[in-house]
């Protein structure tokens, strides 16, 4: 007999529509708690994250989402 399951899907981040208009603290928080990688946070949210102070780089974050 087949077993029965659920569809799995993997998701990337914080909230709906353009990843580079998300706010970078949520973008940050998913970070901290390991749901996204410091790298993916930068090329897809266009959010730049020190990982080692664990905070947000204001003026790097507003160069990436300004390009």
């Amino acid at each position: 007999m087949p077993q029965a399951g659920f569809p799995q899907a993997e998701c990337l981040g914080p909230g709906w529509g353009n990843p580079s208009e998300r706010d970078p603290e949520d973008v940050l928080r998913h970070v901290l708690n390991e749901y996204v990688r410091v790298e993916k946070a930068r090329e897809i949210y266009k959010v730049a994250i020190d990982p080692v102070a664990r905070r947000i780089l204001e003026d790097e974050t507003r160069s990436l989402r300004s390009r």
